[in-house]
């Protein structure tokens, strides 16, 4: 139908859904071949896995997966395959992996994996039967990363789940979002007296979601910004007994909430503290994010939310000066505590010394330490243990005299392009850096696809075409 409606001439024969059927066919055969042509052309073969578990419409156990590796120097996040789980057990998940690998011609892909990104879930991180810890058996240099994205998450909500304003802010919200999305009545309302009273007006947002933190950011923006319109339509609710009991009983209480005093201080001050980590889940949730960028994103917000305790937002006003001084992330934080890819960090430019004579030195203990953790892998590709040391000083000093302006993104690639048989013994390092798998958004919303190909009106979809 698309073709048809660019103007290209189909005649009768292709317009049926067997042809349709042929086509999806013909175009998942190309997807899978250019799949096998990436994992077993690209050399050095390393390579990160990325899964998560879910569900489909049919109620089938499935795991999508994809991977991560370097393509011209740049890391690239490629779908790979969704798998039906034999069961819900780490050995299962494995078995998934087995299946998927060997559909594109890689048998012994446990010589090249270098990572594993999930969720968080216990069946991928469970100390003694996580799939991690299955794959470490084998694979002993194997670095396991739970998504910064999902950790960011976790972390804001332990450090707010036992504020009580926060709670009845999220209920308002909830309750907002549900009297005009079940009413068109109310809507329609809303909207007429909007522009009575000469408002641009947007429809409340809901709280629910993958990510926790944009969807609350978003819908409280859109509250405090529709905030008089919304007010006055609650009060000509409970004002005109028209409504359902329901919704006049619902128009009181939220009244009730909206016209409390700290409850309008409070969610202009998680507003402002939502605008900065809303940025900052917006960053791990893309498909180049690296250590560098996750770090230094990090700690910009962090620097964010420092400074308005000492200077309030725009959103904030007094709301200091009425409960006192506090940090929402003073609980905990993210930091970067496994010693390998702590280690990883000595190819970020930005952290090297101005200092020639602390430059010469600079690093040698991290490299060894990478060297020695991943020894198994390294030596499967012909790495020059003699020479990694020479190279890892001449990448300094080439790196300093000419690509220090770059982003580290563009300076990778440049060396990866230019340099590759000069240092090729150090970049298979800086490669492992660049495809670690830090978020697994990627298979989030690859599920999200998969639910609007397969859904209630199609659950007898076999895996084999929703893949």
């Amino acid at each position: 139908m698309l073709q048809v409606k660019n103007g290209i001439t189909l005649g009768e024969t292709y317009l049926n859904d067997k042809r349709c059927r042929e086509f999806i066919e013909a175009i998942a055969e190309i997807m899978e071949l250019e799949a096998r042509d990436a994992m077993n052309n690209s050399q050095p073969r390393f390579f990160s896995l990325m899964g998560d578990g879910g569900t489909d419409s049919s109620n089938k156990d499935l795991e999508i997966i994809y991977f991560r590796m370097l393509c011209n120097g740049e890391p690239v996040n490629k779908y790979l395959k969704i798998v039906e789980l034999p069961n819900g057990t780490a050995d299962g998940v494995i078995a998934s992996f087995d299946q998927a690998l060997f559909k594109v011609g890689v048998n012994d892909w446990r010589n090249g994996l270098v990572s594993m990104g999930s969720d968080g879930a216990s069946v991928y991180t469970g100390v003694q039967n996580g799939v991690v810890a299955k794959l470490k058996q084998s694979v002993p240099w194997l670095l396991g990363i739970h998504c910064i994205a999902h950790n960011l998450e976790l972390a804001i909500l332990d450090c707010i789940k036992d504020e009580i304003l926060l709670s009845s802010l999220r209920d308002m919200l909830q309750s907002v979002n549900k009297h005009y999305h079940y009413s068109p009545k109310a809507l329609r309302e809303l909207r007429e007296l909007a522009e009575v009273m000469g408002e641009k007006i947007q429809k409340p947002g809901n709280l629910k979601g993958t990510r926790w933190v944009p969807h609350l950011h978003r819908a409280l923006k859109v509250f405090l910004k529709n905030y008089t319109v919304i007010h006055s339509h609650f009060q000509n609710t409970v004002a005109a007994a028209t409504s359902s009991a329901d919704m006049q009983g619902r128009a009181r209480k939220i009244i009730k909430e909206q016209e409390k005093f700290n409850t309008v201080l409070f969610a202009c001050f998680i507003l402002d503290v939502l605008e900065c980590l809303s940025k900052l889940s917006m960053l791990f949730q893309k498909d180049n994010v690296t250590l560098t960028l996750a770090k230094d994103g990090l700690e910009h917000t962090t620097l964010k939310l420092t400074a308005l305790l000492a200077r309030p937002g725009p959103y904030l006003q007094q709301f200091l000066q009425n409960t006192g001084d506090k940090n929402i992330l003073s609980k905990g934080s993210i930091q970067v505590t496994d010693p390998t890819l702590h280690a990883l960090l000595v190819f970020d430019t930005s952290l090297w010394p101005d200092d020639r004579a602390e430059l010469a030195t600079y690093g040698e203990d991290k490299i060894h330490h990478l060297v020695q953790h991943f020894r198994p892998l390294l030596q499967r590709n012909n790495f020059d243990f003699e020479a990694v040391h020479d190279e890892w000083g001449g990448l300094k000093v080439c790196i300093s005299n000419n690509f220090l302006d770059l982003n580290l993104t563009a300076l990778w690639k440049r060396v990866f392009t230019n340099y590759i048989d000069r240092f090729c013994n150090i970049l298979m390092l800086v490669e492992i850096l660049l495809i670690l798998p830090l978020s697994t958004a990627c298979c989030e919303r690859g599920f999200s696809r998969m639910g609007k190909i397969k859904s209630d009106w199609r659950s007898c979809l076999w895996i084999y075409y929703t893949a």
